[in-house]
């Protein structure tokens, strides 16, 4: 009944764990100095107002300690990468285009999933494993770059490295 609404008693803080209340206080502290939607209260601050919960939305707790621009560079870098994941994946390998999928597809779950959540200790592993996805995207840019660049018989004489980066088989490389 909690997860699909079928119960007529449930209100919405019942049926989102509390979360509504949670947000709701939140916003209601911002609200007694609306100039916090701007700058927000200052880094990790939320943690020390004493509140009974953690926020359980990374985007509010990013809104409440950075403000409207902390929280608007935090989704600027997310689309960015995505974005360049995306476009990336269209003109990469069949094991590139895989990976930089796989990312995308990820990372917008993940995006999905902070709304519910504040995640601590894993955002060190994300922003790795976004590194290694822009680096990917940057290897197919320069490669894709070169490409154009060089004529056809250059360009064939791509270096043992950038054949296994980019995952890329020529003739040459299976000997």
């Amino acid at each position: 009944d909690r997860v699909l609404g079928l119960s007529f008693d449930s209100d919405a803080a019942e049926a989102t764990s509390g979360r509504t209340m949670i947000w709701g206080t939140a916003l209601k502290e911002m609200m007694q100095a609306p100039w916090t939607f701007f700058t927000g209260y200052g880094f990790d601050v939320y943690s020390t107002m004493g509140f009974e919960y953690a926020p359980h939305n990374t985007y509010l707790g990013l809104l409440f300690n950075l403000g409207l621009p902390g929280l608007v560079a935090f989704l600027l870098i997310i689309v960015q990468a995505v974005l360049a994941a995306r476009n990336a994946a269209e003109s990469a390998s069949p094991t590139a285009r895989a990976y930089l999928i796989s990312f995308v597809v990820g990372f917008i779950a993940l995006c999905v999933a902070i709304f519910f959540v504040e995640l601590h200790e894993p955002w060190l592993y994300v922003w790795a494993y976004t590194g290694l996805a822009m680096r990917v995207v940057v290897c197919l840019r320069d490669a894709k770059a070169a490409e154009s660049k060089l004529p056809a018989a250059a360009s064939r004489s791509e270096s043992a490295v950038g054949r296994r980066v980019l995952g890329r088989q020529t003739a040459n490389s299976n000997r």
